[in-house]
């Protein structure tokens, strides 16, 4: 109950100090500088930084001395005074979702969260800013992109944007697309690819989860030889896509029960997770799910397979999945870039 009390402070009555601010700025830039050579960072903040504009998600998405200091100093800019009004605007209970797990009884567990966490003030701030009803994903963002790592890695990406999971999470038609496209037994995707000898791994699947927006990835990790066929391999790609498709409802109905069950053992049996990530999954998972849903809303189906299903797998293919929609990234040494790459989903790019 101590360590719970101090947590809860940090909510309800946190110092916010002027020399607090100052040591957590220059914490934030140590960070950022660590991480400037990571490949996975440099990646997702391309992706971020060529968003629209105005919205949210191109900002920059860690944080600087510069960012957090000079900047604003230069615009006449108190910090600290930001930092308090950011607090006091959007530190707002009906926002906030808490996961407590604990050896105690629930009711000891609930006295203690009432008695903790009820001074933390309610300014029914609206869930949904202006910001998130609008898509971030505009034309300059649908375009291709080679990308230079900092260590030697290759990788092929097709993204399209794509709504958010959360949303049909009762169905999922999201889940066999991405068991079709990233399936690894024989006659699959990956399988082709690995007889050619261009790919050593394949995942597909929605993320980078907003409000209204997600984006479905597939992501081939390819071999040396792979990289000057990365042309065909999105012909490849886009073979499957259309044999999905073209398949009929009663195939999907196989393919959706087969995901069903192992969903359901998955669910059954999963490994004892860590108490910390544990928690904050299932206090994110409240943001989006109904409360007697949250343990299992992004694991189980709750609906049987039916036309009305079928027909949305057609419609996030044609729609949500289209070479319209694509943005492309092709990551290899600059030493192996084709020497004719052409962009695809609306033209090309080159970033390092």
């Amino acid at each position: 109950q101590p360590a719970l009390d101090r947590f809860a402070s940090f909510f309800s009555c946190p110092l916010l100090s002027p020399d607090g601010t100052d040591r957590e700025i220059h914490a934030v830039d140590s960070e950022n500088n660590k991480n400037l050579q990571d490949d996975e960072r440099r990646e997702y903040q391309l992706l971020r930084c060529t968003c629209e504009q105005d919205h949210p998600m191109a900002r920059f998405g860690s944080g600087s001395y510069k960012t957090l200091h000079d900047d604003p100093a230069a615009q006449g800019l108190d910090i600290h005074a930001e930092l308090l009004s950011f607090y006091k605007r959007l530190y707002s209970a009906n926002l906030m979702r808490l996961t407590i797990i604990g050896r105690e009884s629930l009711s000891e567990m609930e006295t203690w969260v009432r008695d903790l966490f009820s001074p933390i003030r309610n300014f029914d701030v609206p869930h949904l800013r202006p910001w998130a009803l609008r898509s971030p994903f505009g034309s300059d963002w649908k375009k291709s992109f080679r990308i230079v790592p900092v260590t030697e890695r290759r990788r092929l990406s097709l993204l399209f944007p794509f709504p958010p999971p959360h949303l049909e999470y009762r169905t999922k038609p999201y889940q066999l697309i991405s068991h079709v496209i990233g399936h690894e037994g024989p006659g699959s995707l990956l399988s082709v690819l690995k007889e050619l000898g261009w790919a050593t791994g394949l995942s597909a699947g929605p993320g980078t989860t907003l409000p209204r927006d997600s984006v479905f990835s597939v992501t081939v990790s390819l071999t040396e030889d792979g990289v000057p066929h990365w042309l065909s391999m999105v012909q490849i790609i886009f073979y499957f896509l259309r044999k999905l498709r073209s398949s009929s409802f009663a195939e999907r109905e196989r393919l959706w029960q087969e995901l069903d069950v192992m969903q359901t053992l998955n669910f059954k049996y999963r490994d004892k997770e860590r108490e910390d990530s544990y928690s904050q999954g299932i206090a994110f998972a409240m943001s989006y799910y109904p409360v007697s849903e949250v343990l299992c809303a992004s694991d189980l189906f709750y609906e049987k397979f039916d036309s009305a299903q079928s027909l949305r797998i057609d419609d996030l293919l044609d729609s949500a999945l289209a070479a319209s929609n694509l943005r492309l990234h092709l990551v290899c040494p600059e030493a192996e870039l084709p020497k004719q790459y052409e962009g695809g989903g609306g033209g090309g790019a080159a970033a390092a």
